[in-house]
């Protein structure tokens, strides 16, 4: 959550997580993989004439490739083989020898060769030209898929983001967008492979359709004999999949939690937890690599058989004499060779699509799962409050399965009034702001803004005029001056100033060496506690918001900050509607209203004086700082 919660919700979170990873899986293993191939294809939709040209040229590489290689006729007529047995009747190949019927006998293998240079410097021009087009679209296919990513994780609910760990969405945008792309074209590949073959096919048919009858049954047999390691590479990717996962959690929480690690000294442990993800992703590489070498090695044998098997039993299936048999079988042998690296790629592909599965089932969940949903947006336009806010019987859990964070909440906030949110970890305060700021939907009841529904309203609108101050200030690896202009695209460098001054962080920002462009490091490491406080406060000035919250902002800071930070505040809560959660009630003894919450329940509410005076929750939470006796027993 955006603000600082209770380790319930955090509970909550973690078992949302899981639950969610499961169903992960479970849409992963049910949905079918041509559906996801084709869903991810038609985002492409808009090139479809680049798609066209790339397909042109992979039927003119195709045609090319396999018309070259019928030239081995004229060649072998030329080193004095007769080919008359084998063009006899054979429309295709009269018209190949006819070609070179002015062409003198002595000057056949000569003519036939260049020819056959000339068409395969056409072929690898139009091949590589194919390569260059496909491969833009497979790039542009990749940063289309990580664009739409990185839109759902801006335009996701906050409950709906948190469905998923950091690393998950960092791992989809740097590298499953890219494995998806891969795989989307592998198919392109396949198709561009099989397209060729069929061409080979042909040439052969051409050449001798028995033999060609007896070889396409003996590739169907490779193929189905290398179904089950193509299998074992899906199964594989899947594991690696998990694994590349659990690293990149494991080096973002690493750094994330760099601080802690070495309070505590556990830089041997971390390593160690990271060192055995690395082993075992390693070995899911290794596994992958030998499969995918395996299988290439494998068919290349069954191959080199099937080569073997053509030449023994050429004379059985044709039946014709030695002096016809060796042109045919030479011609035949060659186009099956040459076929022979396209079925290996297609081959290849195939098992590098099923180590892939998983990147483009993952991507494909990301982007089409109806359950991750973007918060509903209003209609109704709002510019500012004009008489207060209330919650209407207002009911939240986070989780179907878990108790309810609130339940039965009513509660008035007048315009410019300050309202102060008080009781123990986990009774609801910062689940009741995330409310206010719509960062959830409250499940029961409403709350309403000016008498109209808080969900009616356009989030736009209603989060630019919403400031927040919390203890937890997020700082940018950015200058100081562009952090504090965050959310305020138009602002000048004097406003940013004035800004900085009201928030008393003008004298310390100058004595940096850079002054308001001092970048500072991930997270404002190289600023101060107090100093990235008045950052925020600063921020929130310059936006110039007609409501604020205010979540706990001095509570971990040293004296002097507290002073300089609570005179800011009291600066920017001037003529606003402040809403402040507060654990230290000496910040909050002015409040218009403070607000009692004990277990997702308003418990008592009023000002200072009269909660003292009743000398129930509030006034024991107060003696209890203050260090007095209370008669009030809950």
């Amino acid at each position: 959550m955006l603000y600082e919660d209770a380790h319930l919700s955090l509970r909550q979170h973690y078992y949302t997580i899981r639950y969610t990873s499961s169903r992960t899986r479970n849409f992963m293993e049910e949905v079918n993989p041509l559906s996801e191939f084709i869903s991810l294809a038609q985002r492409l939709r808009a090139y479809w004439w680049i798609g066209v040209l790339t397909l042109i040229l992979i039927i003119i590489t195709a045609f090319t490739e396999g018309f070259s290689v019928l030239l081995v006729i004229p060649m072998l007529e030329g080193l004095g083989q007769d080919t008359e047995t084998v063009t006899e009747g054979n429309r295709i190949l009269t018209f190949i020898d006819g070609i070179f019927d002015d062409v003198p006998d002595d000057q056949l293998l000569q003519a036939a060769a260049i020819m056959f240079v000339g068409l395969t410097v056409i072929k690898t021009s139009v091949y590589m030209a194919a390569i260059t087009v496909q491969g833009w679209l497979q790039y542009r296919l990749d940063r289309e898929l990580r664009e739409e990513v990185y839109t759902q994780l801006l335009s996701l609910s906050y409950e709906n983001l948190n469905l998923r760990r950091d690393s998950d969405w960092q791992m989809v945008l740097n590298s499953e967008t890219g494995k998806a792309a891969a795989a989307v074209f592998g198919i392109v590949t396949i198709g561009s492979s099989f397209f060729t073959m069929m061409v080979y096919i042909s040439a052969l048919v051409v050449v001798s359709w028995q033999m060609t009858l007896v070889a396409a049954v003996l590739l169907i047999l490779v193929f189905i004999s290398l179904t089950t390691l193509v299998r074992y590479a899906d199964r594989v990717g899947r594991r690696q999949y998990d694994y590349a996962l659990q690293v990149t959690h494991g080096t973002m929480e690493t750094l994330s939690a760099k601080r802690i690690i070495r309070i505590m000294h556990q830089q041997d442990y971390e390593k160690s937890r990271y060192f055995n993800l690395l082993q075992k992703l390693q070995r899911g590489f290794l596994i992958l690599k030998v499969t995918t070498e395996a299988s290439r090695q494998i068919l290349e044998l069954l191959v080199i058989g099937l080569l073997a098997a053509m030449l023994a039993i050429s004379g059985i299936v044709l039946n014709v004499d030695q002096t016809t048999l060796i042109p045919i079988v030479s011609t035949f042998i060659l186009i099956l060779y040459r076929m022979m690296p396209h079925v290996l790629s297609l081959n290849a592909q195939r098992t590098t699509i099923s180590a892939n599965l998983a990147s483009v089932r993952n991507v494909v969940y990301l982007l089409e799962e109806e359950d991750l949903s973007p918060m509903p947006d209003g209609n109704t336009e709002f510019k500012a409050l004009n008489t207060a806010i209330e919650f209407k019987n207002v009911g939240f859990r986070y989780n179907k399965r878990d108790a309810w964070a609130l339940r039965n909440i009513n509660l008035t906030i007048g315009k410019s009034q300050t309202v102060a949110l008080v009781g123990s970890s986990g009774a609801g305060k910062s689940t009741t702001v995330d409310l206010l700021v719509r960062l959830y939907d409250p499940q029961e009841g409403s709350i309403l803004v000016d008498g109209v529904d808080l969900r009616d309203l356009r989030l736009a609108n209603w989060r630019h005029n919403i400031g927040v101050v919390s203890q937890d200030t997020f700082v940018f690896n950015n200058t100081i001056a562009e952090n504090i202009a965050y959310g305020s695209p138009d602002a000048i460098q004097a406003d940013i100033e004035q800004a900085a001054k009201y928030a008393n962080a003008h004298d310390f920002i100058q004595e940096l060496p850079e002054g308001y462009k001092t970048v500072v490091g991930d997270r404002g490491v190289l600023l101060s506690g107090g100093q990235r406080q008045r950052i925020a406060i600063a921020r929130a000035i310059l936006r110039d918001p007609s409501i604020l919250i205010l979540d706990e902002a001095t509570s971990a800071l040293d004296t002097e900050n507290e002073r300089l930070i609570q005179a800011a505040l009291d600066h920017l809560s001037q003529n606003r509607t402040v809403v402040v959660i507060a654990h230290r009630l000496s910040t909050i003894l002015n409040a218009d209203k403070i607000v009692v919450m004990e277990k997702g329940q308003v418990v008592e509410f009023g000002r200072h004086d009269e909660l003292i005076a009743q000398n129930g929750r509030y006034a024991t939470l107060y003696h209890k700082q203050f260090e007095q006796p209370s008669a009030y027993t809950p």
